[in-house]
């Protein structure tokens, strides 16, 4: 995993084994700072963003869930 590398550009050059990148980027991707759009419309940009770095990681990204042990609930998701 990457911390604070959310740059397609970048993650595309990365060894098979970075299946996850975590940053700020999506903020600026998602447009989550305009007011003058909808959360709706913030929402349709941040899935178009996430969805072309799902493709380039090409494993999607990884939820803290998936980590959680036999028994533990991980809340945030």
């Amino acid at each position: 995993m990457l911390v604070g590398l959310q740059s397609g550009s970048y993650l595309g050059r990365m060894p098979a084994e970075v299946f996850a990148a975590a940053g700020k980027r999506w903020i600026g991707q998602s447009n989550l700072r305009n007011d003058a759009l909808s959360m709706q419309q913030i929402q349709r940009h941040y899935g178009t963003w996430k969805r072309q770095i799902e493709t380039i990681l090409d494993g999607g990204q990884t939820r803290l869930s998936d980590y959680g042990s036999p028994g533990v609930t991980v809340r945030g998701d």
